[in-house]
């Protein structure tokens, strides 16, 4: 027994099927072989050391910018909705055995309950999904509607991210919100906002100097809808904004493999400009956006951010990936005097 869960005899050590398959209730990561562990067999519950010692040290936490009273973590497995995420747990209703985890800490005299990692959720932060700020909040207003990334209803009373202007009805979970793939992980809420640059491809060509009192020629054509693109764009595809490469002698051999639908390209590159991180999209992929209204399908479709998938459809059973997103719906053949329709089976 300890005096972190003192109602039971404590395991040392795990039978060796379960070993490798647990988590501990506390730090929620994987309990390895070692002898470090802590086991309660009639509440199938298992803990590090190390943890139990550790949390017994903060059993309760005062943090008002969450909070206006003293917090208390709960010791107990429990299926409180927590006020932050709306979720019982951090990421499903209940773990690998069915039961809940312990990691909620609560105010019982005003029935709040919150996970430990939702009370550091920040308060404002920029996607490249979405063109306005989010804001977190412990009430979503109209909870009726829709996650706008996972498209799973708000639990009644339940806090979430919504868009700092009015107007708009932008709602996400707060899970969904900060996945590390979708959120690049800063708090801007004490920042300036960005000055958006609407500066285009047309706009960098049409500023080229004249030499010896002539204009640079050559055989250099574009798309209109190319020559409309930004110079620096915030995508779904990418948590991190953007920059456009038009000169490929930039480019190692003049190619490079689009990071979303795999293609080599020599056209347009968009790339993040993050030291760490070596993201490239081109044109065709920067184009998507959604809804998608295509003739090949009577329901809208909506542009995803994950899988191997890129449109898919609410209403039926329907996807495309982002290489037959961006095939042409007709084209011309010289093998008929007829345009072929693009057709899914």
């Amino acid at each position: 027994m300890t005096t972190f869960h003192p109602k039971h005899f404590l395991e040392s050590d795990l039978h060796p099927d379960f070993a490798g398959a647990k988590k501990c209730v506390i730090c929620e990561k994987w309990i390895s072989t070692r002898p470090n562990h802590l086991y309660c067999r009639p509440c199938n519950l298992c803990f590090h050391k190390e943890c139990s010692t550790s949390l017994m040290e903060n059993l309760t936490i005062d943090r008002p910018v969450t909070h206006e009273h003293t917090l208390t973590f709960i010791r107990q497995k429990n299926s409180f909705n927590c006020v932050a995420c709306g979720m019982v747990v951090a990421n499903k209703e209940m773990n690998f055995y069915g039961m809940y985890e312990i990691n909620m800490y609560g105010c019982l005299p005003c029935n709040f309950f919150i996970h430990r990692d939702c009370m550091y959720l920040p308060k404002v932060i920029k996607l490249t999904r979405h063109s306005h700020r989010l804001f977190h909040t412990y009430q979503v207003p109209d909870h009726n509607t829709k996650c706008r990334i996972c498209y799973d209803p708000f639990v009644c009373g339940s806090g979430g991210y919504i868009c700092s202007d009015k107007t708009c009805d932008y709602k996400l979970h707060s899970q969904c919100a900060t996945r590390k793939e979708i959120w690049d992980g800063k708090d801007v809420e004490r920042e300036p906002e960005e000055i958006s640059n609407s500066e285009d491809v047309t706009m960098k060509f049409s500023s080229l100097e004249e030499v010896d009192g002539k204009t640079l020629q050559c055989d250099f054509a574009l798309h209109d809808t190319c020559a409309r693109l930004p110079r620096k764009m915030e995508h779904l595809f990418h948590r991190h904004s953007l920059t456009l490469e038009v000169d490929m002698m930039n480019i190692k051999e003049g190619f490079f493999r689009c990071s979303k639908c795999e293609r080599e390209s020599c056209g347009f590159m968009y790339w993040c400009c993050q030291e760490e991180c070596d993201f490239k999209m081109d044109a065709k992929c920067a184009s998507l956006a959604g809804p998608l209204y295509s003739e090949t399908h009577k329901h809208p479709l909506t542009l995803l951010d994950y899988g191997a998938r890129c449109y898919e459809c609410y209403e039926c059973p329907f996807s495309l990936d982002s290489k037959q997103a961006t095939l042409p719906v007709l084209v011309k053949c010289n093998y008929d005097i007829h345009p072929l329709t693009l057709y899914f089976y």
